[in-house]
């Protein structure tokens, strides 16, 4: 069945026009010259001409399976051209691996050393998400060297009337959510407050689908923005945003010790060839710690020029404990080791922009200083064979570390120019990036390099609308701890002085998109598009956790394309409303040679990445599509959600695909006329409990990763105010 769930899905896009019944109101042109519309809502700001964006309102945000429940990467999930990773937070965007930028308010989230964790789609709370907009393509060039998509967040505003929610979630593996939030404005000063709790016995993606062994997470946020009016035309911001979680690292109850086992036994490849996974004993308690501490300070001035200036600080601090006492028992693997370490990551920064109209054009122009410091330390520790109640061996235990600084600047200037149907978008950028190392002997590393673009739309006539892109983008790494990170992956390494030899990625983009509003509420459309880049970025995982160091590919391509449609497909006055959306995605991302941090790899890695080979994050067919139906005034609410992945890629040479999968999500809501305007809404998640791996021998730490099966949760919501 799930092998005809894409060719489905794409051709129920084609019947939405039929289907759609709506009132006949005119198109205003001024919206689609919007390059894309949203899968699920209308995107209406045209400043990203040439790119393919979408836009999710808070409305739409609400009336999906979760409501506020939902991460951030979750709404990403189902935009065209994104494919879903394991632990619920990492996301690729056409065939990119990672290399996200998440903008808060205008306020650019830099990618921290810790890469996907630590991010704004951990620490912000959806619920006070007012507007959040998808780039997957095209970038304006104001978002610097970010590859692989932009997501921009938009906060909810205070009102006089003092407003707020508290939630209770209660579901499947023990769920426990608590949550609440804030909100009013008095005189020039207004605010907004929000605090979460949660724990579950399912905190990451597991080894085995069925059995669930030490996957305890306990977490917290809180999130503060406080507005002052100084003039009509200038306002002071202030965010802060705090995150703690704690998780226990998932061990496989199916995998067996080899001292059970007869005597000579060892451990197999698994059917794609890749290599067994560690043993990790029952009773082993390896965990991580995460504490995320994000503010910014801004200052907005509107007029003839509109000026932002701001400044913000972004630390990340994660400590992962493998426990070797108990990594390392009586029943681990002969010759097993771990490793345990410490990763701080302090960004410093501010940016500031200028907007006007000038020579016919819409201009922009501004600069972006970050300054980071990076601190790791770890320990890596041996068995002790010797003794029949294994252990670390302290004669074999090594550790190290280094400081690492990296300054990072960026100056642009953009215009946006209209000539009648035609709409032009140019844009040109510079950046540099300095970085040294106070433990090391490795001397500084300096980069620089420009970037362009080009965007364009064309309106063919009311309903039919052109967009194009031509860009060169020049992206700098993330992460440069590969030289202590190496002492960890091969201790035959620990004590050497090893070479920072990784360099910027240029890549050459371009893509090409048609939009169709046959009717006002449907939208269809069909963009493709490509990519060529030189010293193409990656990462390595490390051993049995989710520390990673950056890489070079001597090339990387890839190409796809995405159809599109969202829409309304009933509209019955005084009674209900049924919206759609869905999109099918291909794509094909492709490596070639690894040439820079060459000891992260065996031999044998190092020979088989000479011919082309497919990216491990790559997804060849993606689906998404869903009905929300709601009542004439919104008390009542269902809706249903399909997502189809035809499986990453695995295997010795990446070619071979792990099973597909289809899941499919539902809710039913119910807001009733009492004080507080208390809101019942129940969720299945995975209805047909499909049984699915994101990964199976590719994943972080060292093992598979397969998604939850069906679940269920209950949300109780009292509305204040």
């Amino acid at each position: 069945m799930n092998a005809f769930v894409g060719t489905l899905a794409a051709a129920a896009l084609t019947s939405f026009a039929a289907q759609a019944q709506t009132e006949p109101e005119a198109l205003d042109a001024g919206t689609i010259i919007l390059l894309h519309a949203t899968v699920i809502g209308v995107r209406e700001d045209p400043t990203v001409t040439g790119a393919s964006a979408t836009r999710v309102t808070r409305e739409r945000l609400q009336a999906l399976p979760g409501g506020d429940n939902q991460t951030i990467a979750e709404i990403i999930e189902m935009q065209p051209g994104t494919v879903a990773d394991s632990f619920g937070s990492n996301v690729h965007v056409r065939g990119a691996d990672g290399a996200i930028l998440y903008v808060l308010d205008g306020i650019p989230i830099l990618p921290s050393a810790l890469g996907t964790k630590g991010q704004l789609l951990d620490t912000l709370p959806t619920r006070l998400v007012q507007n959040l907009e998808v780039l997957t393509g095209g970038f304006p060039v104001e978002y610097g060297n970010a590859l692989g998509g932009v997501v921009n967040v938009t906060t909810r505003r205070a009102t006089e009337n003092p407003t707020g929610e508290l939630a209770l979630t209660y579901g499947s593996y023990n769920l426990m959510n608590l949550a609440a939030n804030f909100s009013q404005a008095v005189g020039r000063f207004s605010f907004i407050a929000s605090g979460n709790l949660l724990s579950t016995s399912r905190g990451l993606d597991t080894p085995d689908a069925v059995a669930v062994l030490h996957d305890y997470r306990g977490s917290g946020n809180g999130f503060l923005k406080a507005d002052y009016q100084l003039a009509s035309t200038d306002k002071l911001s202030l965010v802060v945003s705090y995150l703690r979680d704690h998780y226990q690292i998932p061990i496989d109850p199916t995998m067996l010790p080899l001292s059970d086992a007869p005597p000579g036994a060892g451990r197999g490849n698994d059917m794609y060839g890749d290599g067994p996974p560690p043993f990790v004993p029952y009773d082993a308690n390896p965990t991580n710690e995460e504490h995320t501490l994000f503010s910014s300070l801004t200052y907005l001035h509107t007029g003839q020029v509109t000026t932002q200036l701001s400044i913000f600080e972004h630390n990340v601090y994660e400590g992962y404990d493998c426990d070797p006492s108990g990594t390392l028992g009586a029943t681990a693997d002969p010759r097993s080791v771990c490793s345990s370490f410490t990763r701080n990551a302090f960004h410093t920064g501010g940016l500031g922009s200028a907007s006007w109209h000038m020579l016919g054009g819409s201009w922009k122009a501004g600069m972006q200083l970050d300054d980071q410091h990076s601190t790791l330390r770890y320990s890596v520790f041996s068995r002790e064979d010797s003794s029949a109640a294994g252990g670390a061996d302290p004669l074999s235990t090594q550790s190290g570390g280094d400081n690492i600084n990296t300054l990072s600047a960026g100056i642009y200037v953009e215009d946006r120019i209209e000539l009648g149907r035609l709409t032009l978008m140019p844009g040109l950028r510079y950046d540099l990036q300095r970085t040294t190392f106070a433990h090391s002997n490795e001397p500084p590393v300096f980069l620089s390099g420009p970037s362009a673009r080009l965007g364009a739309s064309y309106a063919v006539s009311e309903s039919v609308l052109f967009h194009a892109f031509a860009g060169y983008l020049w992206e700098t790494p993330v992460n440069y701890d590969a030289p202590v990170i190496g002492q960890i992956l091969v201790p035959g390494l620990a004590g050497r002085t090893l070479p920072v030899d990784i360099k910027p990625a240029s890549s050459i983009s371009a893509e090409l998109g048609l939009a169709v509003h046959p009717i006002p509420s449907l939208t269809i459309g069909l963009d493709g598009w490509g990519r060529w880049t030189h010293n193409m970025l990656d990462h390595q995982n490390i051993g049995a956790s989710d520390l990673w160091a950056s890489f070079n590919w001597d090339q990387g391509r890839a190409w796809g394309g995405d159809l599109y449609a969202t829409g309304q497909l009933a509209k019955y006055d005084g009674c209900f409303v049924l919206d759609a959306f869905g999109n099918v995605s291909v794509q094909r991302a492709q490596q070639l040679d690894i040439t820079t941090q060459q000891f992260l790899f065996s031999a044998d890695d190092l020979a088989g990445s000479r011919q082309w080979t497919l990216m491990d994050h790559v997804q060849n067919w993606t689906a998404n599509a869903g009905l929300l139906l709601h009542d004439w005034n919104k008390h009542n609410n269902a809706s249903v959600r399909l997502n189809y992945g035809s499986g990453f890629h695995t295997g010795i040479a990446n070619n071979e695909t792990v099973p597909e999968h289809t899941t499919v999500d539902l809710t039913a809501s119910h807001i009733f006329d009492a004080p507080g305007r208390p809101e019942v809404a129940f969720d299945v998640f995975n209805l047909f409990n499909d049984l699915y791996a994101y990964r199976i021998g590719t994943g972080f730490f060292g093992n598979s990763q397969f998604g939850a099966l069906r679940r269920f949760d209950i949300r109780l919501i009292v509305h204040l105010g």
